[in-house]
């Protein structure tokens, strides 16, 4: 079970105790686009947030806001039984690829949208599909599909132009009685993600876009992001929040995890520059529940926006 499905499982046990930009051609604005550094996307139950229910829904919508948390907007609708979560910006900024379906699953699938909420589409259907990231040049995407609908679903990673058309299959983990997870692809060319199976170890691996050249990087535990720059990954386990070169080398601490900080992270990305690092923690006891930031180093720890928070994603 992931990190967010235990919390969901939280959030229903909580419910239970309260009811007790321009083209360069022709310089003509072809679609609106933010710009880069300056915003931070995630996910919400912004109801909750404002004091306008006494616990979190399952269905979150996607929001964007200032890097210090002020002028949060809505970009995806928010749908009664739906949830849209997990989602990434492309390299321009002018629209996000998320994950959105039921409570059931049964209309699961990756969604793109423009940051003003308009050109909603459906790009992945049919089959279970989540963690879906664009690449470096916005032509293509990845993402993580499952061809079993039970869960746990036994993810694989595909690609795809960003349209959703000629999908091919990466990786062949599900085979083998394993899956993939947390995908990203880095500015350096390759994809990044968690995998496991009966024949491969536990970890984090990153493999060219074609499907060759897999390379098993490190034991470490979930793979929360890679730097802008493609030189470093951002990963998390039991004991804390590290860093490392993509090759796992130059492990560095930026978070101790302990009894006032327990490991309750739900994402985290790089700042543009690579200097901060946003977090999300659900640690309602400790009052670490909300979006953080801290420095690569780990000094500055510094609460960036108060509330029910999941997935922070920086442009």
């Amino acid at each position: 079970m992931d990190k967010r499905s235990t919390y969901l499982l939280f959030i229903v046990v909580l419910a239970l105790v309260y009811s007790c930009k321009k083209d360069s051609s022709n310089n003509i604005v072809t679609r609106p686009f933010l710009t880069s550094g300056r915003y931070l996307l995630f996910d919400a139950d912004e109801a909750f947030n404002m004091g306008q229910s006494t616990f979190p829904s399952l269905y979150t919508s996607i929001y964007y806001a200032n890097l210090d948390g002020t002028g949060i907007t809505r970009i995806t609708p928010v749908e009664p039984a739906y949830y849209s979560y997990r989602a990434s910006w492309s390299p321009d900024g002018t629209q996000i690829i998320y994950t959105r379906g039921d409570f059931a699953d049964t209309a699961r699938g990756l969604c793109t949208i423009d940051i003003t909420g308009s050109n909603f589409k459906r790009i992945i259907k049919g089959d279970k599909a989540d963690y879906g990231c664009f690449s470096p040049n916005q032509a293509m995407i990845a993402y993580a599909k499952s061809l079993v609908h039970i869960r746990p679903y036994k993810y694989d990673l595909y690609t795809a132009n960003a349209d959703g058309s000629s999908e091919q299959r990466v990786t062949y983990f599900a085979d083998d009685n394993g899956g993939v997870a947390n995908i990203h692809w880095s500015a350096d060319g390759r994809i990044y993600f968690n995998a496991a199976s009966d024949r491969n170890k536990t970890g984090i691996y990153s493999i060219d876009k074609t499907g060759n050249n897999l390379k098993y990087i490190t034991n470490a535990g979930s793979l929360l992001g890679v730097s802008p720059d493609g030189k470093y990954i951002l990963f998390d386990q039991s004991d804390g929040l590290f860093t490392s070169n993509t090759d796992g080398s130059s492990i560095k601490t930026i978070i101790t995890y302990d009894s006032s900080n327990p490991n309750m992270l739900l994402g985290a990305s790089w700042s543009a520059n690579g200097s901060l690092i946003y977090l999300s923690n659900t640690n309602l006891s400790g009052n670490l529940f909300g979006i953080f930031k801290v420095n690569d180093a780990g000094y500055g720890f510094q609460k960036v926006l108060d509330g029910f928070y999941e997935y922070p994603s920086i442009h």
